[in-house]
């Protein structure tokens, strides 16, 4: 499933910036783990993870089902991953942190990312994939120079007709590479099916 997904969007070259959003109540998970698994098997390539709608560890069995080893790539060097929502949950424990404005929070996760991206580019070819929060008024901003700075994003939606059988949602690719294309793919799991006996 993962090389049909990268062939449809036309997704062979590698990307720097990669944005990713998704509706809510769709789970952009297989999308991101299609992707991560392209880029490991590009030689000398790592990829940044930042997590603000999941946490790593939903990427993590996401990845398993597709036989995806996040663990090993990371462990490897191919994989960083900034688990922001973790990194929150941590922060709000803290008493004197709800004090905290949400220009900070936005200016701190900017600053992570722009300093492991700086870090790890010198080395090698780095391609950053952001999992957007949806619905945050915090957040919108950034979301929004995300969305300007990013070289191809991906819009992860459900059917407007409701539930199918042959379809599960579709995806809506935009590339930014100078002009603005648009592309509209329908996605389907493989599952299998259990028969009784």
């Amino acid at each position: 499933m993962a090389r049909s997904v990268v062939l449809a969007c036309n997704l062979n070259e590698l990307k720097d910036f990669m944005l990713i959003r998704e509706d809510v109540g769709v789970d952009g998970s297989f999308l991101i783990n299609c992707i991560l698994g392209r880029n490991f098997l590009t030689p000398n390539s790592s990829t940044i993870l930042v997590c603000l709608h999941h946490t790593y560890e939903h990427y993590t069995c996401a990845g398993k089902r597709l036989n995806l080893n996040l663990n090993d790539a990371r462990s490897k060097g191919h994989l960083f991953v900034i688990d922001y929502i973790k990194d929150m949950a941590c922060e709000l424990n803290d008493i004197s942190s709800f004090n905290m404005q949400p220009e900070t929070l936005v200016n701190d996760l900017l600053d992570k990312i722009i300093n492991t991206a700086t870090m790890l580019l010198k080395n090698r070819p780095c391609v950053i994939i952001l999992d957007d929060l949806h619905n945050c008024n915090v957040f919108e901003v950034l979301a929004n120079t995300i969305s300007d700075l990013a070289e191809s994003e991906i819009i992860v939606h459900e059917l407007t007709s409701g539930c199918s059988k042959e379809v599960d949602g579709r995806l809506v690719v935009k590339k930014c590479n100078g002009f603005d294309s648009e592309k509209t793919v329908l996605y389907k799991f493989c599952k299998k099916r259990k028969y009784k006996e």
